[in-house]
């Protein structure tokens, strides 16, 4: 495919030919995995999450995003960050939390976004799908709360993909 958008060929025939009328098959889900690609999205789970929020009406949020407080230090990267509220989402796989120091891990990020003033929220992959209108409820909820009060002196920035 790159090939054939670098020689400019439409369709990518040899002979300019587009061929048949209308995308071939299977291009709406390589522009969509083309985008996840360009959101930094890791995981089903992430995809699943970031659809979710895109159909949602909530405002669209940096996916990936590497946070950094007032004096430049990194303090995390969440999967998905709505800079103008300062919420914060993860998607806590229990693939990524059995063992012990993980889940210490995900706790020490928790209260390290907490200590600078963010509002951190934690969603399983399973309730992404069973409980979709719970997520999108709490998310706006947060939202809300956090558009509420002063901007917090953090810089986003998108994680190299």
């Amino acid at each position: 495919m790159a090939a054939a958008v670098a020689r400019g060929i439409p369709g990518g025939n040899r002979d300019g030919d587009a061929g048949p009328a209308g995308p071939p098959v299977g291009a709406a889900l390589f522009r969509e995995a083309l985008a996840e690609i360009g959101d930094g999205v890791r995981s089903v789970a992430e995809a699943d999450f970031r659809l979710l929020i895109l159909g949602s009406g909530l405002p669209r949020p940096m996916f990936n995003a590497q946070l950094f407080d007032a004096d430049g230090i990194f303090i995390a990267t969440v999967d998905a960050w709505w800079q103008e509220a300062g919420v914060a989402a993860e998607i806590d796989s229990r693939a990524y939390h059995l063992a012990a120091e993980d889940a210490d891990r995900t706790s020490d990020r928790h209260d390290e976004l907490t200590a600078h003033g963010i509002l951190p929220l934690h969603f399983p992959p399973k309730r992404i799908k069973t409980d979709a209108s719970g997520v999108i409820r709490q998310l706006q909820s947060a939202i809300e709360k956090g558009l509420a009060r002063p901007p917090l002196p953090i810089t986003a920035l998108p994680q190299a993909a």
